[in-house]
C-alpha cells in the first residue's frame, strides 16, 4: 500500500508540474503573438480640384440625359474636400487594411444651357440646388517583403495586396420649381495594389501607395495613387503619433451597360493630404 501511495504522489506531481509548464508555454506563445501584432488608426484631410460629370440617364432611354452632363464646373464645384479614416492590423508580414473616404459636394448654381437629366429637364438660366456623394470604402489584405540591405530590417520593403472597394454614390438635384432629381447606388469593385515604404531616418519615412481596380463590366475603375512623408511626434508607453503630409490622386470611371447608360467620371487631384497616425 506504500509503494502504491508513493506511485501515486509521484504521478500527482508531475501531472501537476507538467500543467504548470504548458500554462507557461501557452503564455509565452500568447504573448509572442501579441508582441508580433500591431494596430493603426488614421485620420486625414484631403483638398483639391475635381473634375468631371455625372450623366443619369431614366432607365437607360435616349434623351433622358444630356451627355456627359451635368458637370461639376457648370454645379459649381470646383474643389472638394475629403475626409478619411483608416485601420490597420500588422502581424509580421501580414497586413489588414480597411477604411473610408468620405466626399461630399452641395452648392447653388446658376445652369448657362438647358440641362436634362434623369428625363426631368431644368431650363437654361435657372437656379440649381446640388448635392453630390461619391464615399468610398474599402478592404485590403497586403502581404510585406522586406528589400533592405544585408543586416539591416525594415529600411525599404514592399507590399503587394488585393482587396475590395465600395462606391456609394447619391445624386440630388434640385431646381426652383418643382422639378427635381434623386438617384443612388453603390458598386462593388475588386482591385489589385502595391504599397512602397522607406524609412530614412528612425523618425522620417516616405509612403508610397498604387491601387487600381480590376476591369470587370458594370463595376466602377477606381485608381488611388499616394505619397506622403511622415514624421514620429511622440512615443510613450509602446504608443506611437506620426504626423503626415503629401500628394494623392483619385480617379472614379462608372459606366453600365445600359443603351444611354450612368456615366459617373469624377478626377480628384493633385490634392494635398495631410493626417495623423497612431500606431499601438
Amino acid at each position: 500500500m506504500k509503494i502504491i501511495a508513493g506511485l501515486i504522489g509521484v504521478i500527482v506531481i508531475s501531472l501537476m508540474l507538467t500543467s504548470e509548464k504548458a500554462v507557461a508555454e501557452q503564455k509565452e506563445v500568447s504573448e509572442g503573438i501579441f508582441d508580433a501584432l500591431s494596430i493603426s488608426l488614421d485620420v486625414a484631410f484631403l483638398y483639391g480640384p475635381i473634375d468631371g460629370f455625372v450623366q443619369t440617364p431614366k432607365g437607360g432611354n435616349p434623351g433622358s440625359t444630356s451627355s456627359k452632363r451635368p458637370t461639376f464646373e457648370e454645379l459649381g464645384f470646383d474643389t472638394i474636400s475629403i475626409y478619411e479614416g483608416s485601420i490597420r492590423a500588422d502581424w509580421d508580414a501580414h497586413s489588414i487594411f480597411g477604411g473610408a473616404q468620405i466626399a461630399r459636394l452641395s452648392g447653388r448654381s446658376r445652369l448657362d444651357e438647358e440641362l436634362t437629366s434623369q428625363n426631368v429637364t431644368f431650363p437654361a438660366g435657372s437656379y440649381v440646388d446640388a448635392d453630390i456623394q461619391l464615399d468610398l470604402y474599402w478592404l485590403e489584405y497586403l502581404y510585406r517583403f522586406d528589400l533592405s540591405p544585408e543586416g539591416r530590417r525594415d529600411i525599404f520593403t514592399v507590399a503587394p495586396g488585393a482587396g475590395i472597394s465600395v462606391f456609394a454614390f447619391h445624386y440630388k438635384l434640385d431646381g426652383s420649381g418643382d422639378e427635381g432629381v434623386d438617384r443612388q447606388y453603390p458598386k462593388v469593385g475588386i482591385r489589385l495594389g502595391c504599397e512602397l515604404t522607406w524609412m530614412i531616418t528612425d523618425k522620417l519615412s516616405a509612403h508610397g501607395r498604387a491601387f487600381g481596380s480590376l476591369p470587370i463590366p458594370n463595376t466602377p475603375w477606381i485608381l488611388d495613387l499616394e505619397l506622403v512623408g511622415r514624421y514620429q511626434l511622440w512615443r510613450s508607453r509602446g504608443v506611437k503619433a506620426l504626423g503626415y503630409l503629401g500628394i494623392a490622386y483619385d480617379r472614379i470611371d462608372y459606366k453600365d451597360k445600359q443603351t444611354v447608360p450612368n456615366h459617373i467620371l469624377v478626377e480628384m487631384g493633385p490634392m494635398l493630404k495631410a493626417g495623423l497616425q497612431f500606431q499601438f
